[in-house]
């Protein structure tokens, strides 16, 4: 029946996520797959964009940047037809990561803009994690001010929200800002905020 499936599509996203965030990236990806298959034969949309969307967060790696643009291009589309906001924050935050990492900015700033109206727009919606992104770019680009701006507004909604891991990552963001700036004593300080909040996550990435 349709519902079973529904059910098993749903479960097998659920198994995935626990690999992923264990950090095994192939058995995540194998539920990922077969939740997305299962998906597809049941025609649902809003599982179908969830799971590539998924498989498109496993796939940013250097060496899987293109698998990631595939699937992540591919849900986006789908969670725009949906309207859900959540989904289209996350598909183009993700898409934008990577144009950042391949050093293309200007498509980097576009994704991360679209990000950061979908996210403000939904529940849920991690407006830090974009914030803190648009503030690489910045960086980047060497307009220091504007990276700044962004990464400590990143910060302070991460802190409202009192979300350590968003908090975390911001002043990661703010130090590498600083060490481009060559203010290295403030880059010591705020790498030092971040490790106390990955210690107390046991966030090993950070």
């Amino acid at each position: 029946a349709r519902d079973d499936k529904l059910g098993m599509a749903n479960m097998l996203n659920n198994i995935g996520a626990v690999y992923f965030n264990q950090g095994y990236d192939m058995k995540a990806i194998e539920y990922y797959l077969k939740s997305l298959q299962i998906s597809e034969e049941i025609h649902d949309t809003l599982r179908i964009a969830t799971a590539l969307v998924n498989i498109g967060s496993v796939y940013i790696k250097p060496k899987t940047y293109k698998q990631a643009l595939q699937y992540l291009s591919r849900s986006l589309p789908l969670s725009e037809a949906l309207g859900d906001q959540d989904a289209i924050g996350t598909s183009a935050v993700n898409i934008g990561e990577i144009y950042l990492k391949e050093g293309e900015l200007d498509s980097a700033f576009i994704f991360f803009e679209m990000s950061l109206e979908a996210y403000k727009k939904s529940e849920t919606g991690n407006i830090p994690y974009t914030l803190n992104n648009i503030g690489k770019v910045y960086a980047e680009k060497g307009q220091f001010t504007q990276a700044v701006k962004y990464q400590k507004e990143a910060f302070e909604i991460a802190s409202r929200r009192n979300a350590k891991l968003e908090m975390a990552q911001a002043l990661v963001g703010l130090a590498n800002t600083s060490i481009k700036m060559g203010s290295l004593h403030s880059a010591v300080n705020y790498f030092k905020q971040a490790q106390t909040l990955a210690l107390e996550l046991e966030a090993p990435y950070e």
